[in-house]
């Protein structure tokens, strides 16, 4: 490769690396809309959330009514929203918002 076009390669990924951010990231939830990404704190005027992370949100739809007509007795399965201590997936949008995508688990 010419001395050009390795210096013009090198700038490419000196480039490329700057505006890529730092992709998917962990981060610990320290309360409903507040986390840690290691040491950085943001709370939720820096923070954008998946809708379905901030409520309950039906997994299994069961319930019984009465033959007489009365309530229904759900007895449906919920995940909850999103609460401290759960581990959840976050990409940087710009310099000051942060998006959680989805919450994560391990098996």
């Amino acid at each position: 490769m010419s001395d050009w076009a390795e210096r013009m390669t090198n700038l490419m990924r000196v480039q490329g690396a700057a505006m890529n951010g730092h992709g998917v990231q962990l981060a610990q939830m320290t309360g409903p809309t507040a986390l840690n990404i290691g040491k950085l704190q943001l709370d939720a005027e820096d923070l954008v959330f998946s809708a379905h992370l901030l409520q309950q949100a039906c997994t299994k739809v069961t319930g019984t009514c009465p033959a007489d007509g009365g309530t229904l007795a759900d007895t449906s399965t919920y995940l909850p929203p999103l609460a401290a201590g759960d581990t959840v997936a976050v990409i940087q949008l710009s310099d000051s918002k942060f998006w959680v995508i989805e919450k994560v688990v391990t098996v």
